[in-house]
C-alpha cells in the first residue's frame, strides 16, 4: 500500500527537499550546456557525462519517493498498522545505493576528462589520467559490492530471510563514504597549481581558483553524510533516521553536480563581475571570445623566436 502524503509528513518533507535540490542542479548543468553551445557552439565529453549523471540523480530523487511510499521516515512498530512490508523499503534502499554511487562515479570521471582537457602540460594530464584511474577503479568496486558482493543472493538485501550471507552494513556504508570524501579532496587539490601556469590576468587566476575551491562543499556534504550514515546504521529504528541519510546522500549527489559547473561560468562572471574576472564591461565580452579560441596570435608571436624561452602552452586560455 503507498502511503499519501499526509500518512508520513517526514518522508513528504525530505522528498520537497531533494525536489528543490535537483531543481537546482538542473539549472546549473542546463546553463553550463547553453553556455558550451551559444559560446563555444560544441560539447566536450564530460558535459554528456555530466548530463547522464543529472539524469541518474533524477533517478535517485525519484527513488526518495519510492522510499516515502514504502515507509521510509516511519517508526518500525508503525509499518504493520500501515501494512507496509520492510522488504519493499529496503529493496529501494538498496535501488539509492546504486544510483548514489553512479552519480558520484560519473560525475567525478567527467570531472577528470574536464581537467585532462583544460591542462595542457604534461604533469597536469599525468595526473589526470592518474585521478580519473583511481576514481573509476574505486567506484566499479563499490558498484560491484553494492550490486553483486553486498548479500549473496542479492535479494537476500531486501528479504532477510532468504538463505546467504550479506556484507555488515555498518562497516561497508562508511568505508564506501570515507573513499567518497577522499576523492573529493584529490579532485579539489588537482587543479589549483596549474591555474597558476595558465595564460590569464591574475585577478582570473584568483577567481577560477575560488571557483574550483566550491567543491570544499561537496567535501562538507560527503563528511555529513558519512557523519549521519554512521549514526543512522547504529541505531535501533533506521528506518526512522534513514530519512537524515537520504537527504545527505541527495544532497552530495547534486552538491557534486553544481561544483563542476561553476568554473565553465566564467563568460556569464566575466560579463556580471568583470573586475574580479578580469577586463571592463565594454571588452569582457572580447575577452571570453579570446579566451576560448586560445589566444593564437600570442602563441604565433611566441613561436616566431623573439620569445624562444617562453613557454608555449601558456599563450593558451583553458575553455573551462
Amino acid at each position: 500500500m503507498a502511503l499519501r502524503w499526509e500518512q508520513n509528513p517526514v518522508g513528504a518533507q525530505v522528498l520537497v527537499q531533494s525536489i528543490c535540490l535537483n531543481a537546482v542542479s538542473c539549472i546549473f548543468v542546463g546553463t553550463r550546456i547553453w553556455l558550451r553551445i551559444s559560446k563555444l557552439r560544441k560539447l566536450y565529453l564530460e558535459d554528456y557525462i555530466l548530463t547522464l549523471a543529472l539524469l541518474v540523480s533524477i533517478a535517485l530523487t525519484v527513488d526518495i519517493e519510492f522510499q516515502r511510499r514504502s515507509g521510509s521516515g516511519l517508526h518500525r512498530w508503525q509499518l504493520q498498522s500501515m501494512h507496509l512490508h520492510p522488504g519493499e523499503f529496503l529493496f529501494w534502499l538498496w535501488m539509492s545505493i546504486l544510483l548514489y554511487q553512479t552519480t558520484i562515479f560519473l560525475t567525478k570521471l567527467a570531472l577528470a576528462f574536464q581537467y585532462y582537457r583544460v591542462f595542457k602540460f604534461r604533469v597536469q594530464r599525468i595526473q589526470s589520467l592518474i585521478l580519473g584511474l583511481f576514481v573509476t577503479l574505486t567506484y566499479v568496486q563499490v558498484l560491484l559490492t553494492t550490486i553483486v558482493f553486498v548479500c549473496r543472493p542479492t535479494k537476500k538485501f531486501w528479504n532477510p530471510e532468504l538463505a546467504g550471507t550479506c556484507l555488515p552494513l555498518h562497516v561497508l556504508g562508511p568505508v564506501n563514504g570515507a573513499l567518497s570524501v577522499i576523492g573529493n579532496l584529490l579532485l579539489i587539490v588537482l587543479p589549483i597549481p596549474a591555474i597558476g601556469k595558465l595564460n590569464l590576468p591574475k585577478r582570473t587566476k584568483w577567481a577560477l581558483s575560488v571557483a574550483f575551491l566550491f567543491g570544499l562543499a561537496e567535501c562538507v556534504v560527503s563528511f555529513a553524510r558519512l557523519y549521519t550514515l554512521i549514526k543512522v546504521l547504529s541505531a535501533n529504528d533506521m528506518l526512522y533516521y534513514t530519512r537524515y541519510a537520504s537527504l545527505w546522500t541527495v544532497a552530495e549527489a547534486n552538491v557534486g553536480l553544481m561544483c563542476i559547473c561553476i568554473p565553465a561560468f566564467q563568460p556569464l562572471l566575466s560579463r556580471w563581475l568583470p573586475r574580479a574576472f578580469g577586463g571592463t564591461n565594454q571588452d569582457s565580452t572580447r575577452q571570453t571570445q579570446q579566451m576560448s579560441r586560445g589566444s593564437r596570435s600570442g602563441y604565433e608571436r611566441a613561436e616566431s623566436g623573439s620569445t624562444a624561452h617562453t613557454n608555449p602552452n601558456r599563450a593558451r586560455s583553458p575553455e573551462v
